[in-house]
């Protein structure tokens, strides 16, 4: 009997067997032989204390938690009865989150989910990013993307030139057919046309 002193006995009422390498219940920390280790088969008092319970109060929006699971729905009811900022009239307003543009979709959004379409600056969740998922239209006023920008920059500088072209030819007698100048002397319009877009190496 040179090996008594090693090892434990299993702390199952029904087994008591004699482990030489026994296992430590994490929940209730006695030893048990391999068959009776785990919480479920040696039926563990204190399995149940390890997960937690949340509770969130439907008025307030507090968090409850507690590990034993008797006592989620008494604390509720006390945190209600006592400690709820409606029981005491300081009811805070509940956050406003803004939800997806397109209709139908009831995706709250938040900073991470959150896309800004940059055609039509509709405000959409990941799921209707997409130009094709939420019927993307250009802004009236024009966009705010820059190609939208340098078109309407386009379209202003044409129709000055323009006006500048015709108040131009309704003030001279000669004007350039390739960029549009007037001149008043015939010999200043091809001094102009040689120097311009004649130009001789």
């Amino acid at each position: 009997m040179e090996f008594s002193n090693f090892g434990e006995h299993c702390a199952d009422p029904l087994c008591k067997q004699k482990a030489f390498l026994p296992f430590k219940c994490n929940y209730c920390k006695k030893e048990f032989c391999f068959d009776h280790k785990d919480a479920e088969v040696h039926k563990c008092e204190h399995a149940q204390k390890g997960n937690v319970i949340a509770l969130i109060c439907p008025i307030c929006k507090i968090v409850i938690k507690t590990d034993e699971p008797g006592k989620a729905d008494e604390l509720m009811n006390i945190h209600l009865e006592t400690a709820c900022n409606a029981s005491q009239g300081n009811v805070k307003p509940t956050e406003n989150h803004k939800k997806c543009s397109v209709s139908g979709c009831k995706t709250k959004l938040y900073s991470v989910n959150t896309y800004i379409c940059k055609k039509c600056d509709q405000i959409l969740c990941l799921a209707h990013r997409y130009e094709d998922d939420h019927n993307c239209r250009r802004r009236l006023g024009g966009g705010s993307s820059r190609v939208n920008l340098e078109e309407k920059v386009a379209q202003i500088s044409n129709q000055e030139s323009n006006q500048r072209r015709q108040q131009q030819q309704t003030n001279t007698a000669e004007y350039c057919y390739v960029c549009g100048m007037g001149f008043f002397k015939l010999e200043d319009l091809i001094s102009h046309a040689e120097r311009s877009h004649f130009s001789m190496a």
